[in-house]
Parts: C-alpha cells; sequence; structure tokens
C-alpha cells in the first residue's frame, strides 16, 4: 500500500514539474532521469544588432534553454562618405558609405586615378572640315604644359534641323551647322494638294461630276503610301496573305487601296486617277504601273500595286539611302549660288540628270523594263550600271522640282521619234510667269543639248502630243492627262 502511494507522488511531481516549465514557448523534455528536477530559468537579454534581431534568453541549469520576447533588428544607421576630388596628380575616391552603428562598409568607395586634364595649345584654331596646329599640351587644371608640334582634329559639323517649306508648298529637313553655316537638305515631303494635277481635279469644270471621288481617290493613295514608308515587313507573294490580289494567273502585292460604290465612276476613270497619282507623285518610287480592280456586286476597289524591286526592308532601306544623297548632292549644287533664279534651278536639275545616267535600253535594244528605270531609282541609286527611260528621267526631274521649289508638272502621251510615235514622258516648268516645255531624255545626247530646255509651244508640238484630258480615256490606247496650261510662244532659254 505505501508503495502504491509513493508512485503516484512521484508521477504526479513530474506532471506538476512538467507544467511550471511550460511558459508558452519551448516545452522541455523530462526523462525518466529527472523525475525529481525542476527547471529554474535565468534569463539574458540579448540586445538587437543593425542586422540582427534581439531576445531574451531563458536557461537552466541543466543546459535546457529557449528564446523568447524577440524584438526587431536595428537597421544601419547609413554616414555618408564624401567623395574626395582627384587633382592632377593625386588619386581621388568616389562617394561610398557605412554604418555609424557597427562600422559596416555599405558602399565600396572606388579610387579615381589622379590625371590631367589636357587641351592643345593653339596656334591655329581648327575648323568643321580642317585640323588646326598646337606647340603642345596645356592642362586646363594645374597649367602643367608639354612641348612639341600637335595636330588638332577638325571639329566636325554640328548640325542643327530644321524642316523648310519650298516656294510651292512641298517642304524637307534642312541641316545647318551652327559653326560653319555648311547646309544640306533631305527628307523632301510633297504636298499632294500642291502638285498640278491634284489641283486641276480639283478646280477645272472638267472634272466636276466625278470630283469627290477622285480627291477621296487621290488623298487615300497618298495617305497610304505615306504610311510604307514605314513599313517593315518583307512581302512575300504567297496565297493568303492579306496583302496579295490575284488575277488567277499572277499574283500581285498591294500597298494602297480605294473603295466605291459599284458604277460611280467608270474602271477607265479609276485607272486614269490612279495613273495621274503614280505618275506626279514619285517619291513614291516603290509603285509599279500595274493596277488592280476588283467587284462585287455593291463595291468596286482599286488597288496600287508595289513593284517587284523593293518587296524587302532592306531594298527600301537601301533606296532611302540613294535618295538621300541624291537630294543632298542637287542641293549642294545650288548652295553655290543659293540665290539663283528658276531659270538656273531648272537648268541645274535638267543637266545633273543627263551628266548622272544613260537613257537604258535591254539586249535587244529596247527600252528596259526594270522598275528602277521607270522611277527615280534609276538616278538615286548612285549605280553608274543603271540608268532609265523617260519615265524615269521626267520623274527626276518633277522630284528635283518639288526640292528647290520649282513650279513643275509631268506630262505623259506620245513622242515621235526616228519616224516612230511611242509613248513618252517629259515636264512643263513655270518660269517667271510663263510655262514651258522641258524633255530631259531627248537632250540626253553625246553632249546635253539644250532643243527641249524651256522649249515654246510650237517646238514641244512638233513632236510631243499629250495624253487626253477626258479621265473616261482607253488606257489601251491611250494616255490620261489632267489638262495642261498654254505652253510660251517663245522660248525661255537661248
Amino acid at each position: 500500500m505505501k508503495k502504491r502511494i509513493l508512485g503516484a507522488f512521484l508521477l504526479l511531481t513530474s506532471v506538476i514539474g512538467l507544467s511550471s516549465c511550460s511558459l508558452g514557448f519551448v516545452v522541455p523534455t523530462t526523462t525518466t532521469m529527472d523525475l525529481f528536477h525542476v527547471h529554474s530559468y535565468k534569463e539574458t537579454v540579448i540586445e538587437p544588432t543593425c542586422e540582427e534581431e534581439g531576445y531574451t534568453l531563458f536557461r537552466c541549469d541543466c543546459s535546457e534553454e529557449y528564446r523568447g520576447k524577440r524584438t526587431e533588428a536595428l537597421g544601419h544607421l547609413i554616414e555618408i562618405d564624401a567623395a574626395v576630388p582627384k587633382t592632377c596628380t593625386t588619386d581621388g575616391l568616389t562617394e561610398g558609405s557605412h554604418c555609424k552603428r557597427c562600422g559596416k562598409v555599405l558602399k565600396e568607395r572606388e579610387v579615381v586615378g589622379a590625371s590631367h586634364e589636357w587641351d592643345y595649345n593653339t596656334t591655329e584654331e581648327p575648323t568643321c572640315t580642317s585640323p588646326g596646329v598646337a606647340s603642345g599640351m596645356v592642362c586646363k587644371v594645374c597649367g602643367e604644359t608639354t612641348t612639341g608640334a600637335e595636330v588638332v582634329p577638325a571639329l566636325g559639323h554640328d548640325y542643327q534641323e530644321t524642316i523648310e517649306k519650298t516656294s510651292y508648298g512641298h517642304s524637307h529637313i534642312k541641316h545647318e551647322c551652327t559653326r560653319c553655316h555648311e547646309t544640306y537638305v533631305d527628307t523632301l515631303t510633297v504636298d499632294y494638294t500642291k502638285n498640278y494635277d491634284y489641283h486641276t481635279l480639283a478646280t477645272n469644270s472638267l472634272y466636276e461630276e466625278h470630283r469627290s471621288i477622285y480627291l477621296n481617290m487621290y488623298k487615300a493613295f497618298y495617305d497610304s503610301c505615306m504610311a510604307f514608308y514605314d513599313s517593315s515587313v518583307d512581302y512575300v507573294l504567297e496565297n493568303g496573305k492579306d496583302y496579295v490580289v490575284s488575277t488567277g494567273s499572277q499574283n500581285y502585292v498591294y500597298i494602297a487601296s480605294y473603295e466605291y460604290n459599284k458604277g460611280a465612276i467608270t474602271d477607265n476613270e479609276a485607272y486614269a486617277i490612279m495613273n495621274s497619282f503614280i505618275t506626279n507623285n514619285p517619291q513614291f518610287y516603290f509603285l509599279d504601273s500595274h493596277m488592280f480592280i476588283s467587284s462585287n456586286a455593291f463595291k468596286t476597289k482599286i488597288m496600287l500595286i508595289l513593284a517587284d524591286d523593293y518587296y524587302t526592308k532592306e531594298a527600301r532601306d537601301k533606296s532611302i539611302e540613294g535618295i538621300r544623297h541624291m537630294e543632298q548632292e542637287v542641293y549642294q549644287l545650288f548652295m553655290v549660288n543659293p540665290h539663283m533664279s528658276d531659270l538656273e534651278k531648272a537648268k541645274l536639275i535638267h543637266d545633273y540628270i543627263i551628266e548622272k545616267i544613260d537613257y537604258q535600253k535591254d539586249s535587244m535594244g529596247s527600252p528596259s523594263k526594270e522598275d528602277w528605270a521607270h522611277n527615280i531609282m534609276g538616278l538615286a541609286d548612285q549605280n553608274p550600271d543603271t540608268g532609265g527611260v523617260c519615265e524615269c528621267y521626267a520623274k527626276a526631274y518633277l522630284y528635283l522640282s518639288h526640292l528647290l521649289g520649282l513650279n513643275s508638272i509631268m506630262v505623259v502621251g506620245f513622242g515621235e521619234s526616228d519616224g516612230h510615235v511611242d509613248g513618252h514622258a517629259w515636264n512643263y516648268t513655270e518660269i517667271d510667269g510663263k510655262w514651258y516645255g522641258v524633255d530631259v531624255t531627248w537632250d540626253d545626247q553625246t553632249t546635253i543639248i539644250y532643243d527641249y530646255f524651256l522649249a515654246n509651244k510650237a517646238t514641244m508640238d512638233e513632236k510631243h502630243t499629250p495624253g487626253m484630258y477626258s479621265p473616261n480615256v482607253d488606257l489601251n490606247k491611250n494616255h490620261f492627262q489632267t489638262e495642261l496650261p498654254e505652253l510660251s510662244s517663245t522660248n525661255g532659254y537661248e
């Protein structure tokens, strides 16, 4: 009986001991060897540091311990270590930082090596394009010098860009050096509303009946072609591509379109206006001469086609580069005498084209059918082995007229040469209020001639026949040409 009472007492003591050591944190274990041990914990406060939290350590003499009453780490007290500037002969240090409390380096300082700030001790100043001469070098900080002749590099141009309008409303980017005022222009932007053909369509009573359709079509083509300059697509002739149209036997890439109610105008009219747009906007070098029309029961859609040579972005970028070079080259010639008259501008353009290119024929002696031979790239590609046919000459003349501020027109129709009448293109130019004929193609002979430079009406009429004014012309038999101004009865150049 006494043994049972003693056993119960020991078990109760063990339970009480467990309860007295259970304070809500870590409950110490009890083995059969310490049934008579009651924990007695001593508290030690561990202060928090910059990076580690603080706490209270509860420890019994038997080595049993646990942690409680935790406090957050203090965080660093940041103190900036100021930068030490370098001198010509002593190193400097970059700005750094450390903890004011614990001393830990938070941002390392880096050594800035000592060095002189040399400049040329110039005896002859450099210009934008020519080097200067120096007798040596001088430190801008401490004044230390070196001796011996030094070449001072040319400064190079410091161009400032502005958008400048020409006298006929078109614009280009003007680049002028802030130091020497060297100037060139590029990036011609044509205001289509100033084009002669657009203005004629908008004002001449011949085109009044369907004027709104003509002008809306023209604007839609212009807006789409301007947007196409930003295209980065490499086009491929694959069925299913949203930019591919097919005649059944031939696929094309189209880049601009206009839709109108079926029957509102004839197909001949649509083709005529499209053709006028292509010929009078030479800046859109990438357009093919092909045109495409499709219809359903209610609508007709006419589309502008992308010429094969310009399917890839690389080809288009190269073309733009060539055009910019041509613009800059012509403007440099103009800047020899920036106050030149309109007659002098016209002669500059006429002579520049003839000196740069030759009329292009294929291996059979026929006019070349290459895309570049029918647009401004025959001139602008800077390739001595390429050139153009009459369409290239006339478009180039019109483009450069826009650049220099001349009022010019591209004319399409027929020309009689060596007893043969063929399709032909030339220009009209306005000088001092009078209009004259210009046929750069026919003036490109072994040497430059001026038989068709600012020629009078009688001279031009003898072998040049403009296309029909009516937009209902059958383009398979004739050409469409908006009504033209009357040419002067006298020559503009002798």
